[in-house]
């Protein structure tokens, strides 16, 4: 029983860092991308993407975790399944296919 905390720790770790790596390199690689267009310069000779194109980059990130997140909770139980009920309630706080 005492190593029941470790495993649901492992199993979130094996949900989330995945999800987690992903949207933190999508993040960093769009930031470095504004930075170059901002100072005239191009990422990899590709032209500058425009605001609708990260946001569409962003969408399609977010309808790929989703299913993903909804896994997650369904795993772990308990508090996750809570805090998707709740976040489940807060469009304004979460994208919106991790709120559907």
């Amino acid at each position: 029983q005492h190593g029941a905390g470790l495993v649901r720790g492992l199993r979130f770790w094996h949900h989330a860092l995945p999800i987690y790596t992903e949207y933190r390199f999508t993040q960093r690689r769009l930031r470095h991308q504004a930075f170059l267009a901002a100072n005239g310069l191009k990422f990899g000779g590709a032209p500058a993407l425009t605001d609708a194109e990260r946001g569409r980059q962003w969408d399609a990130l977010h309808h790929k975790h989703a299913p993903n997140i909804l896994r997650m909770a369904l795993d772990l139980r308990g508090f996750y399944v809570k805090l998707g009920q709740v976040a489940s309630t807060r469009g304004d706080m979460f994208p919106r296919p991790w709120t559907e």
